[in-house]
């Protein structure tokens, strides 16, 4: 297939022809044409997702690319940019802590865990106002919140949240 069919592909509804679009593409080294269906905001969800996990797969770190989807409308690929900036130790402008800080629980999530795997710096504050906010009643934030703890704190800083009012956040430093 040509490069535009396979494109057109990725917004497909069968998940099977999205997924052998996204890994054709990713053969071929497609990075500019993923990079472009990733950022079009007029693209569906599901084609602009695989895009973006496309250029994961060939380990693409964009920083324009980055700085541009972490301020997307669409909730569901800041998370996915989080993960990749994540996953592939790459938050060169140190964007990732402030999704902490996102309306949207699943950007936090994906943020507390990248947060902990790129040992981001500046990141304790936030990390521990997601763990006192979310008290427990959250606990795919908490978990956020441990996994960002455990890459980031020093165990110093970790001892020092003994004492901190929130039980929460106690039982998060200990854990």
């Amino acid at each position: 297939y040509r490069v535009d069919k396979l494109l057109f592909f990725l917004g497909h509804a069968d998940r099977r022809i999205r997924l052998q679009s996204q890994f054709a593409l990713v053969a071929r080294k497609e990075d500019k044409a993923l990079l472009a269906k990733a950022t079009d905001t007029n693209a569906g969800l599901l084609s602009r997702l695989h895009a973006l996990w496309g250029l994961g797969q060939l380990k693409i770190r964009d920083r324009d690319l980055l700085k541009f989807i972490c301020q997307d409308k669409d909730a569901e690929m800041r998370a996915q940019a989080t993960r990749w900036a994540g996953d592939l130790g790459f938050d060169p402008d140190n964007l990732v802590p402030g999704l902490l800080q996102d309306p949207s629980p699943r950007v936090q999530l994906m943020a507390g865990i990248a947060c902990g795997k790129l040992k981001s710096k500046g990141a304790l504050d936030p990390l521990t106002k997601l763990i006192v906010e979310a008290n427990n009643k959250e606990t795919v934030l908490r978990h956020a919140g441990i996994c960002g703890l455990a890459g980031t704190a020093t165990p110093s800083e970790l001892k020092s949240l003994y004492r901190h009012s929130s039980r929460a956040l106690r039982i998060a430093a200990v854990v």
